[in-house]
């Protein structure tokens, strides 16, 4: 084995010999292209997520609603999603700086308005990722490793899954973070203060939290800097390098009084972030946290920070070693100042009561990631320094903090080759746990869909409905629906997940809504918690129907006639789906046909024989089920009894997290007692033995927000069966 990592190093020495200028030419062209096919290929699948209703108004329909209206309206990044949180009389309200300081978005207006709207900010989303893949490779470069190895440490980011997650949830500032933080710490570590402070400013203003885990990065080399003056080493840092860290201590913390500032003088309160966004998240902790209290609480009071570790800790534990495990652990032999902010990340996450922190496909793995990646690269220089050091005999040529003795010569020799083949293993065995590209990852947001989606016949109908709306024209929809009608002033959420202002109510915000909307969308097909919620507390006195299409609901202002687009609903449900047990087929012989008689609830002694199959997206309106099925009619009298029944949706609101200045809403979603629409008895008027094969239609009236099921019940002990289908058709809205 140490033969063949010598072999491979001679290779690689030649390789890099010859390099030069032609070989760093066709690198940065390979790194070019690799970002351009990266930022095709991401942008394709999270476009093709967006048209397939797999994003949200939070936060894909907000980010651009805001983006839309700078460009078009001029307004400062307005949007509509949180106005219930505005304080009556706060100055700028809507703003979406009021919640995420993320002045940084203003240089994505010029890109963004080549074709506005959400297609384009996922596209920018992936670019931004890719990017980052450039200042990665130059600080390799700049650690002295040869071209071939920067180039492996810049494929192993492009293909990494965790990447790839940051990205995958709709649209956030987060993911302009890992391009961003990788500039500046490329900048800072080649000594450039003027470039490196514009890259810091850069970095600091994507969003308001990334400027505590910045100062933690400054407050390591601080700390080494008084270190070294204490123990009077010769190795203290130079003027250059001094100015440069005291710019990296001190920006952050200029930033953040600013942030304060700017925030109280046009806002009224702290952003989202430095507030208490998010206390809900760490209950098992304790009360009222923010995430920047959250570490502190736990070192003071450990007994709740156990418990708190302790709550999932299988999952926080898989979470800390495939976030490592992704870049084959080369960080922990990087630099300590990288850890350090990347460390108190996961101290974060570790400590949540809610999975979305530590878990991947979201984008709070935006946050150590940068660093982490940087100090793979660290990692992968060291591994060379070894390979090239002078041996042991020269008389004190080698770097006196990794000594070559501690490494042997011949392993040394083939490690940043071990280290490369390692990097390359850790990311397919990462991809196929956590990639959003499997449909389903083992440790990945469970509340998100993954995969590759395609475009259904039900979708693409729900596309022409939102097609009819006129695209300045004001409407409320649900959170699924929102971003493909966002690019407009007047475009409005079912406020399901907002904060509430004190005094102001969700019912309060609803009917302001609806009072300033034209249109109202819903489709209980892509958003079934929404649209619930919306169905049952909307007062949709003065709208009429104004198209139906696969279950999409369009409901116009003003509007009295019969709807301009009606496309039935209808389904097919095979019996194997509904059949409680296996039964042999029947072989369909010509015999007597049974009859029906229409009834209400089984008699006591009835067997059920199938149910479901429990639809919660039937759209209102006259219906027909017909029952496909053959029996072995052994005996007179009752054979079969056909129910078509409803389980009434009960949604229920109650408020949670109430403060001095606001609370939220949640909604309780239940099924209420089966009421039967319709139902039969199918009966036999002859004795003997008949195999029949046989449809039956119920006609029944879908008015209210329920659960559509049938059910079919066995009425005598000797009864052959077999369901052969159910067809559930609309016959009017």
């Amino acid at each position: 084995m140490g033969m063949l990592w010598g072999r491979m190093s001679r290779v690689y020495q030649l390789f890099s010999a010859r390099a030069g200028r032609r070989a760093r030419l066709w690198t940065g062209l390979a790194l070019l292209i690799s970002t351009a096919v990266f930022t095709a290929a991401y942008g394709w699948v999270l476009v093709q997520r967006y048209e397939a209703f797999q994003t949200y108004a939070w936060d894909l329909g907000i980010y651009n609603q805001a983006m839309y209206t700078t460009l078009v309206h001029h307004r400062l990044l307005y949007y509509t999603a949180d106005l219930p949180s505005v304080p009556l009389g706060g100055t700028n309200p809507g703003s979406l700086l009021a919640v995420h300081f993320s002045p940084f978005l203003y240089a994505l207006i010029p890109f963004y308005a080549v074709a506005p709207g959400p297609a384009t900010l996922l596209v920018l989303q992936a670019a931004a990722l890719a990017s980052g893949v450039i200042p990665l490779y130059l600080l390799g470069r700049r650690l002295g490793l040869p071209v071939p190895l920067a180039g492996v440490a810049g494929a192993g980011y492009l293909c990494s899954p965790v990447l790839m997650g940051i990205g995958w949830y709709d649209f956030h500032a987060e993911a302009l973070l890992p391009a961003t933080v990788l500039w500046a710490l490329y900048l800072y570590y080649s000594q450039r203060p003027l470039a490196f402070t514009i890259a810091l400013v850069v970095a600091l203003s994507v969003i308001e939290s990334a400027a505590p885990f910045l100062f933690l990065f400054a407050a390591a080399g601080v700390i080494a800097w008084v270190y070294a003056i204490l123990r009077r080493r010769s190795d203290r840092p130079g003027a250059k390098e001094r100015l440069i860290l005291v710019i990296s201590a001190l920006a952050p913390l200029a930033w953040l009084f600013l942030v304060l500032v700017c925030s109280l003088l046009l806002f009224g309160g702290t952003p989202g972030d430095l507030g208490g966004s998010y206390s809900s998240d760490y209950t098992t902790l304790g009360p009222n946290l923010t995430l920047f209290t959250a570490i502190p609480y736990a070192l003071v009071h450990p007994t709740r920070a156990a418990a708190a570790l302790s709550y999932q800790w299988g999952d926080k534990l898989a979470y800390v070693l495939v976030l490592l495990g992704s870049l084959a652990f080369l960080p922990l032999i990087g630099p300590k100042r990288l850890l350090l902010p990347a460390a108190a990340w996961i101290g974060l996450a570790v400590l949540s009561s809610a999975s979305g922190f530590y878990q991947f496909g979201i984008q709070f793995a935006a946050y150590p990631y940068p660093f982490l990646a940087a100090g793979a690269v660290f990692g992968l220089s060291r591994l060379w320094t070894w390979r090239t050091r002078t041996p042991v005999t020269a008389p004190k040529t080698r770097p006196r903090r990794w000594p070559s003795r501690r490494v042997p010569w011949r392993l040394a020799r083939g490690s940043p080759f071990a280290a490369a083949g390692g990097l390359a293993v850790a990311v397919v065995v990462t991809t196929v746990l956590i990639s959003p590209l499997n449909t389903a990852p083992l440790w990945s947001y469970d509340l998100l869909a993954h995969g590759v989606p395609s475009l259904t016949s039900q979708e693409a109908a729900l596309h022409d409905v939102i097609d009819l709306i006129p695209s300045a024209a004001s409407v409320l929809t649900v959170s699924a629906i929102f971003p493909e009608v966002s690019s407009r002033v007047d475009a409005f959420v079912v406020p399901a997940s907002s904060f509430f202002r004190s005094g102001y109510t969700f019912l309060d915000a609803l009917e302001n809504y609806t009072n300033e909307s034209r249109y109202i969308l819903l489709d209980f097909s892509v958003d079934y918690f929404d649209s619930a919620v919306l169905i049952r507390y909307v007062n949709l006195t003065g709208f009429g129907l104004y198209a139906e299409d696969d279950g999409a609901l369009l409901y116009e202002r003003g509007w009295s006639g019969p709807p301009l687009v009606w496309v039935p609903a209808g389904t097919v449900v095979p019996g194997s789906v509904l059949s409680m047990a296996t039964h042999a087929l029947l072989s369909a012989s010509a015999g007597t046909e049974v009859g029906t008689d229409s009834h209400g609830e089984p008699p006591g002694n009835a067997t059920l024989l199938w149910t479901g199959p429990y639809n919660y997206d039937v759209p209102p309106g006259s219906y027909a089920a017909t029952f496909w099925f053959e029996i072995d009619a052994r005996s007179s009298g009752a054979q079969l009894f056909l129910q078509v029944n409803n389980n009434p949706v009960q949604v229920s609101m109650f408020t949670y997290g109430q403060t001095g200045s606001g609370q939220n809403y949640g909604f309780h979603v239940n099924n209420g007692p089966r009421v039967v629409l319709n139902s039969t008895e199918v009966y036999n008027p002859e004795n003997g033995s008949f195999v029949v094969q046989e449809n039956v239609t119920l006609d029944f009236s879908w008015s209210y927000l329920g659960v559509w099921s049938v059910a079919g019940w066995g009425l005598t002990a000797s009864l052959g069966w077999q369901l052969n289908s159910v067809t559930l058709q609309q016959l009017g809205p």
